[in-house]
């Protein structure tokens, strides 16, 4: 697999004047077809402070809380002949930290990416960064969480251990010049279904965070009920052949009986009612199993 991140970029300030934008640097390398993020967070006594965004970007997720001072936002497009920046604009000054994170291209649909989102608030003065569980389609999906907290202080964090210990720490940054710190991790999930609640532990208990994470398709789309009748369909093939290895015999017919009946069984458990049903769902994947 060649889902891999680009080196991040970062602002942080204490302060904007006006027009009170901030200029976001696009990651070196990012080619056309890779997958960005822009993970915000401002510190500002108010509703939401973005008044504009550049062309092309779409949000995800936002958290904000009324009349307190912690708001964070996460953004995406697919790069196709990008600048070398971009503009945000806010209302007013805020204190404030982005990082622009970049994914290579390969491993995702790149024509409709986003499976899943988490935003979910967990406003707990514990370790955890929590970013609720998940629940991913497919097989062989790309995973990222991105966990962000307040404090004046320095801080650290340990990526999650959920669904996997697979969990590739790409970024553990931060700066006390805006007081905002973050976590960008990343994998890609053999398995699907729920992932679980995932946390990134903070180095001290805190209250004023955030986390989201993002499931992208995968470019064949493979369930784990067309995987599990792939499985019985070789195991029908192997026990065929091993069968027929010996040449024909009187009662052969009756042998391959069995065989034939668990695999259709095992098709049935997976919601298959024939042979073809399951190899039309399968076709569809674009694989080229067979």
């Amino acid at each position: 697999m060649a889902f891999t991140a680009r080196t991040e970029t970062y602002v942080n300030l204490a302060s904007l004047t006006t027009p009170f934008d901030i200029t976001v640097t696009k990651p070196t390398g990012t080619a056309d077809g890779d997958i960005l993020f822009c993970w915000i967070a401002a510190r500002y006594n108010g509703t939401n402070p973005i008044d504009s965004v550049p062309s092309g970007w779409t949000l995800l997720g936002y958290s904000g809380r009324l009349r307190t001072y912690y708001h964070y936002w996460l953004y995406y497009k697919i790069a196709s002949s990008e600048p070398t920046s971009w503009i945000w604009s806010f209302k007013a000054s805020v204190k404030v930290r982005a990082v622009c994170s970049c994914y290579t291209s390969g491993d995702f649909d790149s024509s409709d990416p986003i499976d899943v989102v988490s935003n979910t608030s967990f406003i707990i003065n514990n370790t955890a960064c929590r970013a609720a569980s998940m629940n991913v389609a497919y097989l062989n999906s790309p995973l990222i969480f991105w966990g962000g907290c307040y404090s004046t202080a320095s801080k650290t964090f340990t990526k999650p251990s959920i669904p996997t210990t697979g969990w590739v720490e790409d970024d553990d940054a931060g700066s006390t010049t805006p007081d905002f710190w973050t976590e960008v991790c990343s994998m890609i999930w053999s398995g699907s279904g729920n992932t679980g609640f995932m946390d990134a532990t903070i180095s001290a208990s805190l209250g004023t965070k955030h986390a989201f994470a993002v499931t992208l398709k995968p470019i064949y789309k493979i369930t784990a009920q067309i995987q599990a009748g792939r499985d019985a369909v070789t195991t029908y093939r192997s026990d065929h052949l091993a069968l027929y290895s010996g040449g024909w015999y009187q009662g052969i017919s009756e042998d391959h009986t069995p065989p034939l009946n668990t695999l259709l069984a095992a098709l049935s458990a997976q919601g298959f009612a024939s042979l073809d049903e399951f190899f039309s769902a399968n076709d569809a994947c674009g694989d080229g199993w067979q």
